[in-house]
């Protein structure tokens, strides 16, 4: 296992230095111009350049381009990762393999650009793709394999050099998005199923009001029209109940609410006896006649008495 065997101050600096190293070069790419003075490759160019980064970002960029192409963009990110892990003290485990994992990982990108693309415009400058590197693979591969072969070859190589340059596992990752994909699918199925349910019930709701509204109204039965026989007992028994009701209106009108207090050094006696009382007992006792009837003469020598006139 490889690991920065270094002072923790020395590590700092070395982290430093990549990042800066990271920086100027993704700066450099960006800001290229094809007319600035470059050394070796364009030396009658502009002066000063228009390099953000001067003549040494001049020449760099121009390098990668030439080199790789697009596929320069990658170095910066890779200083920037080992820098950090410099800046930290983190030991960089099985650093051999990622070091033959990201060089196949830079040339099978630089080819596959170079397959797809053929070439690009920079700055108005006409650079190929995967620069002199990648045309070289690909031209290598598609003399053997032809286009398609040489472009499953790179695939299938690319795969493997991010399986040793990181710590990236496919299959985790596709099992991974399988769990999310199936939550996805249980949510949108519980959505859909609430859903169609509201909407069930909402339409049952609609027919029950209509329902209401459509139903008709029960209509009230006439009573009978009472017959001339009905009528008369109706008014006999209404009459009676009139004179009974009046009867008795008339005597619990007579009625004392109570009775009156008695004066100061007054005897107590009984309360009369009540008229509803009294009324009852003279109900109770047969009426008087109001006349005597006339006595019978007696009957002289056994003749029966004559008849009253």
């Amino acid at each position: 296992m490889f690991r920065i065997d270094l002072s923790r101050r020395l590590s700092e600096f070395v982290g430093v230095l990549l990042f800066a190293l990271a920086l100027v070069w993704l700066i450099a790419l960006a800001t290229y111009s094809p007319t600035d003075a470059v050394w070796f490759f364009n030396s009658g160019g502009v002066t000063p350049p228009l390099n953000l980064v001067g003549m040494a970002g001049s020449f760099l960029s121009e390098a990668s381009y030439q080199v790789l192409g697009i596929a320069s963009y990658l170095f910066p990110p890779m200083l920037a990762v080992v820098g950090w892990f410099a800046f930290w003290c983190r030991p960089i485990g099985a650093a051999y393999t990622k070091l033959i994992g990201l060089a196949l990982m830079v040339a099978c990108v630089s080819s596959l650009l170079d397959l797809a693309l053929g070439t690009v415009d920079v700055a108005g400058k006409s650079f190929l793709a995967g620069g002199y590197a990648g045309y070289g693979i690909a031209v290598g591969l598609m003399s053997q394999l032809n286009r398609t072969g040489a472009f499953i070859l790179i695939v299938t190589v690319l795969v493997l050099s991010v399986i040793l340059a990181t710590q990236f596992s496919f299959s985790r990752f596709f099992s991974r998005i399988g769990r999310q994909a199936a939550r996805t699918s249980a949510r949108a199925g519980r959505w859909w199923t609430a859903r169609r349910t509201a909407r069930q019930q909402r339409r049952a709701a609609k027919r029950k009001a209509a329902r209401a509204r459509k139903a008709p109204e029960p209509e009230e039965t006439p009573a009978p029209e009472p017959t001339p026989a009905a009528i008369r007992v109706a008014g006999a028994a209404a009459a009676q109940n009139g004179q009974a009701n009046d009867t008795a209106d008339a005597v619990l009108a007579d009625l004392p609410l109570r009775p009156p207090d008695p004066e100061p050094g007054e005897l107590l006696v009984d309360p009369p006896q009540q008229p509803a009382a009294r009324f009852a007992l003279e109900e109770s006792e047969p009426a008087a006649l109001p006349f005597d009837p006339p006595e019978e003469p007696e009957a002289v020598n056994g003749s029966s008495p004559a008849p009253p006139p």
